[in-house]
């Protein structure tokens, strides 16, 4: 910018946007020092600059910290982060971080806020780690349960990712048969049809859903 051509050469003041004065101050310290302490307030404005700047020590600096600040309750937020950013090995890690611990990401607001896509993405993983399918069953009718009007059509393209089958049979008629919504969407009967035949001759029913997780 200053040593070619470009106009900002010859101006006396330069206006860098969208970038916080406590960022910049914390980046000219790193530039003259060497020293800069990343923190959860700070790493976002840092790897904006970093990234901007072209400063590949501290953008590496920041996802080092990113990496080490996974959490079920921000895996999916730090994803999509990494993701604006083009960061693939911190996309891939929260991704991985995500379908391993599955369990508690799907108690956390992060996971109602997901969009439909991304949901069914997950669901039909082969890498999702669970130790039962009510889990699975429990995590997409809460998040269909989060806001029913505008996510109670998406019940049954979710529930054909949900391995029935597999669900404890007094599980299944008590708690998926008897549920106010599935009970409402004659889409899912054929799903519930399966299940059953599913109880009824085992191994003899081939489908995807009858198949084990990890």
């Amino acid at each position: 910018m200053f040593g070619g051509n470009l106009k900002e050469g010859h101006q006396d003041i330069i206006n860098i946007q969208k970038i916080s004065a406590s960022t910049m101050s914390l980046l000219l310290d790193y530039m003259y020092g060497g020293n800069i302490i990343i923190q959860e307030d700070n790493v976002e404005g840092i790897l904006e600059l970093s990234d901007l700047l072209q400063i590949s020590k501290l953008r590496e600096a920041c996802v080092t910290f990113l990496e080490g600040q996974l959490h079920p309750c921000n895996c999916l937020g730090i994803m999509k982060f990494a993701d604006s950013f083009s960061i693939a090995s911190l996309t891939e890690k929260s991704k991985r971080f995500m379908l391993e611990c599955f369990v508690e990401v799907s108690c956390h607001e992060e996971f109602l806020e997901m969009g439909v896509k991304e949901l069914v993405e997950y669901l039909s993983d082969e890498q999702l780690v669970v130790p039962k399918e009510e889990v699975v069953f429990e995590a997409v009718m809460r998040w269909v349960r989060h806001d029913i009007p505008a996510r109670k059509g998406a019940l049954k393209d979710l529930l054909e990712h949900v391995r029935l089958p597999l669900l404890d049979p007094t599980y299944f008629l008590e708690k998926v048969e008897m549920d106010g919504l599935i009970q409402d969407s004659k889409e899912c009967i054929p799903l519930l049809h399966e299940a059953r035949k599913y109880y009824i001759l085992g191994n003899e029913v081939s489908s995807l859903r009858s198949r084990p997780r990890r």
